[in-house]
């Protein structure tokens, strides 16, 4: 529902009006095998828990999905996410509901939702969820012909996206934005936005960028449609056949309902203004025989205009007349307002066919009063504001960025320089240290050795005191026993005494 995917809404004698997708149609059980399969996933799930979860998936595939069935298992969802006090869920499945809400024109009462719980929203902590909402409110106000407030609010938006480095958002939004911008006849601007999410898709594609590739693809080849017929780029047929077949070759493959009924009515409305009436008819039928498997009156009626639109290139205006007047009724029924000047456009030009001037006339004052009523609502003056002050806030936030860009290697410059200082006093003071720490390691280590030295001469001197007393204890015996013997010799030999008295002066010496 978030997607805006133009629709070609021209008679090919006026211009187009892109169409915000939403897809959520009305009808029908078997879609696709991915939607058979995902239901019986449901089917076999075996808790809360699991069945939450593949309903929650299914509900992924709303753009090919039928109204009522969208709203069943939305609603399943949100019983089982209260069930389950699953809040992220029960945003979801809420996020689902309005978009069915959407998808059945009631446009106002889902504007009124989106204002009374804009604070909410803004606190979602699901980014991806937060920009699904917001696409929402963008698309209903496309629906209801705001598209300069809708364009205000998409490029207010876009800045968001890329801070977040959304990916996803980002491409829904320049989708978006490409496909208002066409809207509002500002086909270069719209190529210009077109190809921005072409080229962010460059840099990443995934499977679940593809979806939002089919709506570029075909928006594309719309944009290119509208260029052809203006006559602006009589060249360009091949251009706009190109990008519609990749659009079909990706929804038949990855059974993208929406986008592929869409490519296939703007390609077999495009062929019938070749000529190729049998071939336009053949791939009409099988766009609008996928459509009323989906739904959506605002794409039904998207289908009406192309198949008014062969009707008039078929020179059949009386059938073109009647898809027409469906058309109208759909947009009256459903209060949407984007299509009606292209419905009666194509009506005007009918009635000037068949040379009924009087309801050529009635309906050309329809087509003028809506027309002034459109230009008031769209002004050139106010969209040359929108994209001026989006001009102007980008380049404040480039400045800004500059500026923070700026600050932080200032911040960079005077913290390494900072730490330069801390690492110089630290290295000084740790230096320092660990010199003091050596220097006392050093004086320890002298005063060891000193000590070991001063031990080594006490126990020196020590050996030689104990060496000295044993050997005066050893010779003072002897050297006395000496005496002792001489002096008894004396006593016994007093004639001998000179002899003996020298032997005891050597000995006593």
């Amino acid at each position: 529902m978030e997607v805006l995917l133009s629709a070609n809404k021209r008679s090919f004698t006026g211009t187009a009006i892109g169409l915000v997708i939403c897809l959520l149609p009305i009808s029908i059980p078997a879609q696709s095998h991915r939607i058979d399969s995902l239901k019986k996933a449901i089917r076999q799930a075996n808790t809360a828990v699991q069945k939450l979860s593949s309903t929650l998936e299914l509900c992924k595939e709303k753009n090919s999905l039928s109204g009522d069935t969208l709203f069943v298992y939305a609603s399943i969802a949100r019983q089982l996410a209260l069930q389950l006090k699953d809040n992220n869920s029960l945003a979801w499945a809420d996020y689902y509901l309005k978009a069915y809400l959407l998808a059945n024109g009631k446009i106002d009462s889902v504007l009124s939702l989106m204002e009374a719980n804009s604070k909410i929203t803004a606190a979602l902590k699901d980014r991806n969820l937060y920009y699904k909402f917001q696409l929402l409110k963008a698309n209903a106000l496309n629906r209801k012909n705001r598209l300069n407030e809708s364009l205000a609010f998409q490029l207010q938006l876009l800045p968001e996206a890329e801070k977040d480095d959304n990916v996803s958002a980002q491409l829904f939004i320049l989708n978006y934005l490409g496909s208002t911008f066409m809207n509002l006849n500002d086909f270069n601007e719209s190529k210009k936005w077109y190809f921005k999410g072409l080229q962010l898709l460059e840099k990443s594609v995934t499977a679940d960028h593809q979806e939002i590739q089919s709506y570029l693809f075909y928006n594309l080849g719309l944009l290119y449609i509208n260029a052809y017929n203006r006559g602006a780029f009589a060249t360009i047929s091949d251009s706009c056949l190109l990008y519609l077949d990749k659009t079909i070759a990706l929804g038949r493959k990855r059974e993208y309902l929406g986008t592929l009924a869409s490519a296939l009515v703007t390609k077999g409305n495009f062929l019938s203004t070749q000529n190729s009436f049998k071939e336009a008819e053949r791939i009409l039928k099988e766009g609008i025989s996928i459509r009323d498997k989906i739904g959506d009156p605002y794409y039904k009626m998207n289908d009406l205009i192309n198949l008014g639109s062969f009707y008039f290139q078929s020179k059949q205006y009386q059938k073109s007349i009647a898809a027409i007047d469906e058309g109208l009724l759909l947009a009256k029924n459903n209060n949407i307002e984007a299509d009606q000047l292209q419905l009666l456009q194509l009506k005007a030009a009918c009635y000037k066919m068949l040379n009924d001037y009087k309801h050529y006339g009635n309906i050309l004052e329809q087509y003028v009063a809506l027309s002034d009523s459109s230009n008031k609502t769209n002004a050139s003056l106010q969209l040359a504001e929108i994209q001026t002050k989006y001009e102007v806030q980008k380049k404040e936030t480039q400045i800004a960025e500059q500026k923070l860009s700026l600050l932080q290697r200032n911040y960079l410059l005077y913290g390494s320089l900072l730490i330069f200082i801390i690492g110089v006093f630290a290295g000084y003071f740790g230096f320092k240290n660990y010199r003091g720490k050596q220097h006392l390691k050093m004086k320890l280590i002298l005063q060891e050795e000193q000590k070991q030295k001063e031990l080594a001469v006490r126990n020196a001197e020590e050996k030689e005191r104990t060496r000295i007393a044993a050997d005066l204890h050893d010779n003072i015996g002897v050297q006395a026993s000496a005496i002792l013997y001489g002096t008894e010799l004396l006593k016994q030999a007093p004639t001998t005494g000179n002899q003996v008295v020298d032997n005891l002066y050597d000995t006593a010496k």
